[in-house]
């Protein structure tokens, strides 16, 4: 086993015999089916993948002027999602546990807003669903060209997908590959000949981008503590190098201004055979991709003082970065100078520990930050309860001021457990 759920220990066991509610897993409407007044007040669009293992969705979000959310739809991609993961010792047997793809980037959207990709991990798929007439509907459904897609990199109407090549709670082994295709205007993928790298056994790779310009395609690869650069040509991947992480275990991912790059690093260790993330350990460092497709690096592992930092995006301006702090349940706020040199300014709260944030992303106008919360919020609970099969989570939404601090201003629930995959919009 291999899950690197980055949850503290002492607290998370003592509230995993605590749930005192079950929540409902879908939301009453049917898929597809868009609410009244869905455009009222509107400010844009939040996505999440639900990550269903017997049918993977899309939960669409209204997002108003004020930030505030509301559920206007869902609908199926047409494949499996990978459910939960689980709970690393001493935690109990066969709980579930949050993180199940270890990724990041497992949903994006099109530069123009008009397609949503996503993986489907539980049937080694990827689906389109279209966006650009107000409601989502699915588009086309491929072969991810892999084992356990993970994560998604789109340039224009150019898509690669990162295969894990095995769920990370199996026994280790499985073997990582990128995959290409093409995107037409219809919403239809096409395999692109020649295109798939293989990456190695074992590589826990998680992430997958292409630089602002689209001649690069980074990949981070946790266990091997590499991040990859390949040379695009004619829309294969082609040279590639790699340079080690200034901390074990690169993860998440992500562009600022001026090809300035950010890669967070959650230092795990292996216990009996297995990787938990070492307590208040978590590091970002920060790279400027030069003219030649190279990285240099620019700020080296800036501590966060965190647990399990693993998601990473930029304001809009670039003046500030904020990493999900999975096992601290805060968002940590770096500011980030004109040259990319990071400097850790304050956090947020997402709920104590036990919270767990695992994806987060930023509202293009810049105005807002979003964040997929797994567990839900636990008050006045007897001792032992048993615990729900499959618990759900909410999502929390910030205003981004500016000092780059963060302000809640929403908060929704009715999110699955085992969500993950966010895109604001």
């Amino acid at each position: 086993m291999k899950a690197i759920t980055v949850v503290l220990h002492r607290l998370l066991l003592g509230a995993m015999t605590a749930w005192l509610f079950v929540f409902p897993l879908i939301s009453g409407h049917a898929f597809g089916q868009v609410r009244e007044n869905e455009h009222e007040n509107d400010g844009g669009k939040v996505y999440v993948m639900s990550n269903f293992p017997t049918g993977n969705t899309v939960m669409v979000f209204n997002r108003a002027e004020d930030g505030k959310l509301a559920q206007i739809q869902e609908v199926a991609t047409g494949g499996l999602g990978s459910g939960a993961g689980v709970l690393p010792p001493p935690l109990p047997p066969n709980r579930p546990g949050p993180d199940p793809l270890q990724s990041q980037d497992a949903l994006v959207m099109t530069e123009n807003g008009r397609f949503l990709l996503v993986v489907n991990a539980g049937s080694n798929e990827i689906s389109v669903l279209a966006a650009d007439d107000g409601k989502l509907k699915l588009s086309d459904k491929v072969p991810s060209g892999g084992q356990f897609p993970v994560s998604i990199a789109v340039h224009n109407n150019l898509v690669y997908v990162l295969n894990e090549g095995e769920s990370p709670d199996h026994a280790m082994g499985g073997v990582g590959n990128i995959t290409g295709f093409s995107l037409d205007d219809a919403g239809k993928l096409h395999a692109i000949p020649n295109s798939a790298r293989v990456l190695g056994p074992d590589t826990g790779v998680s992430d997958v981008l292409f630089s602002p310009d689209g001649r690069q395609l980074i990949v981070t690869e946790m266990f091997t503590n590499k991040i990859d650069v390949f040379q695009m040509v004619e829309g294969r991947p082609d040279r590639m190098t790699s340079i080690s992480s200034n901390n074990p275990t690169p993860f998440g991912a992500s562009f600022g201004r001026d090809n300035v790059l950010a890669v967070t690093e959650i230092d795990v260790i292996t216990v009996d055979g297995r990787r938990t993330g070492v307590a208040n350990a978590s590091t970002t460092s920060s790279y400027r991709l030069t003219p030649d497709g190279s990285l240099q690096p620019v700020s080296k592992a800036i501590p966060s003082n965190r647990t399990g930092s693993c998601w990473v995006r930029f304001s809009r301006d670039g003046r500030f970065a904020y990493t999900g702090d999975t096992g601290a349940g805060t968002i940590s706020i770096y500011s980030v100078s004109p040259e990319g040199k990071l400097s850790l300014q304050g956090l947020a709260n997402t709920g104590g520990a036990f919270s767990a944030p695992v994806d987060l992303d930023v509202t293009p106008d810049g105005k807002f930050l979003y964040v997929v919360i797994p567990f839900g919020l636990i008050e006045h609970v007897p001792p032992l309860l048993p615990l729900p099969a499959e618990p759900v989570g909410r999502i929390q939404g910030y205003r981004i001021e500016q000092d780059g601090s963060l302000t809640p201003v929403t908060t929704v629930g009715g999110v699955p457990f085992h969500a993950q995959g966010i895109v604001a919009r």
